[in-house]
């Protein structure tokens, strides 16, 4: 009976959560009515959504353990990690008020529409030109949210790099749909009409947030510890420290070799992508056997990976490649493993965004983040705004979760929570 009351609930939180996250319905693989819509961009779509899953969290937490099936035990595991991430970010993080990118999220779901054979590429197409043309509103929308703000000019110099990629995507886009035929050309250049003067106006408002931006950011100490207790990993900071500090050493005297191995590759072998591409397919084909042999999981029957090229614009943001998996309610079970070149990666590296670093240049960036203490208090005290903020609407559940994952007693007051800005890792629904 538990196992039917958690399909229920889960039922219900996937109706509220898509209905509230078009984009993510696209990514998984739930086109219709979802393919031709974009998401609220407002800060408080981001706190619903978390709010959603916290109701989600709390309604299978509730459950009897010893009713449920192993499958479902370990799915409401899932469920309670994913909110006490989700929360992390949204209040320690605070990505959604920190990273000014508003453009990568959308057009890198409107490409995966085009990677995808999921349908007709005429009938893609035609989706993507409804996303764009409601995009330079959702623009208007989401850089709302930074009103009275500041944040760190490394992620606003990231966006403003996006800016400049999307416009080749829009490039990219225009020549596809010439195959489209006459109608979908059509559609297709009247969206991209609209959306280079959008682009033109995000660019000026990013600029006009770099004489105020800050240098740098740090999660601090006490926020890494956070981190460390909803990862589950029993370890102290000085064991991160060790292991980073041998990763390191390890890693630099790699790059060194490397380094005086690069005279060796002639430029007509870095433009002849093919063989880089056919090494990694046979890379992935290697993996997966052994994954097979050695029965380490479960794989998906009839899932595959492709292998291709990363697209001009977004290789800023993919120095080295990316895997966009397969969608879970997709037909055709099919991702798509991204692998940038790398005279690409080479230009875009100093764009590129790190989920444990606290600037493109840091060369230690566990340590970067764990031990800036004093940044803690500077941001805060000049990065954010002086609003109050709104109630946590999931506050039934703050205590117990806070006391079943951490030693330090229930939700901490505002000034330890943390009122700064945070870089973001990309969505939570597309995270592990």
């Amino acid at each position: 009976m538990s196992d039917a009351q958690f399909a229920k609930a889960e039922r219900s939180f996937f109706d509220r959560f898509y209905a509230l996250n078009l984009h993510a319905a696209t990514f998984v693989g739930l086109h219709e009515p979802y393919d031709r819509l974009l998401p609220d961009a407002g800060l408080d779509a981001e706190q619903e959504s978390v709010v959603i899953l916290s109701d989600f969290n709390e309604s299978v937490a509730s459950l009897d353990e010893r009713r449920l099936s192993p499958a479902r035990r370990l799915d409401r595991a899932v469920v309670r990690y994913a909110y006490d991430m989700a929360r992390f970010r949204f209040e320690e993080v605070r990505s959604a008020h920190g990273n000014p990118d508003g453009l990568t999220d959308i057009l890198s779901v409107c490409a995966l529409m085009t990677w995808r054979d999921y349908a007709p590429m005429e009938t893609r197409l035609e989706a993507v030109a409804a996303r764009l043309w409601e995009l330079p509103s959702y623009l208007k929308g989401f850089r709302a949210r930074f009103q009275g703000r500041r944040t760190v000019r490394l992620w606003i110099r990231n966006a403003l790099a996006g800016v400049e990629q999307a416009k080749a995507f829009l490039d990219a886009l225009q020549r596809l749909a010439v195959a489209g035929g006459d109608a979908t050309r059509v559609r297709m250049e009247r969206a991209v009409a609209a959306m280079r003067p959008a682009l033109a106006e995000q660019a000026q408002w990013l600029n006009s947030l770099l004489p105020k931006g800050i240098d740098e950011w740090s999660l601090g100490r006490d926020g890494f510890e956070h981190l460390l207790t909803i990862r589950g990993l029993n370890m102290r900071v000085a064991d991160i420290l060790e292991i980073a500090d041998e990763q390191l050493r390890h890693g630099r005297t790699k790059m060194q070799t490397a380094a005086r191995d690069e005279r060796v590759a002639s430029e007509k072998a870095a433009e002849d992508f093919s063989p880089v591409l056919a090494a990694m397919n046979r890379a992935v084909q290697k993996a997966r056997r052994t994954v097979e042999e050695r029965r380490l999981v479960t794989l998906v029957e009839g899932e595959s990976v492709r292998v291709q090229r990363t697209p001009d614009f977004l290789r800023p943001f993919i120095p080295v490649a990316a895997l966009f998996p397969a969608g879970k309610h997709e037909k055709e079970k099919t991702g798509v493993l991204l692998v940038t070149p790398r005279t690409a990666a080479k230009r875009s590296v100093r764009f590129s965004t790190r989920r444990n670093s606290t600037t493109s240049r840091c060369t230690k960036p566990i340590r970067a983040i764990i031990t800036r203490r004093s940044c803690r208090r500077s941001v805060r005290k000049r990065a954010c705004s002086a609003a109050p903020r709104k109630p946590w609407k999931g506050g039934r559940t703050t205590a117990r979760v806070w006391g079943r994952t951490s030693a330090r007693g229930p939700m901490p007051s505002g000034r330890s929570r943390g009122r700064r800005c945070g870089a973001r890792s990309g969505p939570w629904w597309t995270s592990a």
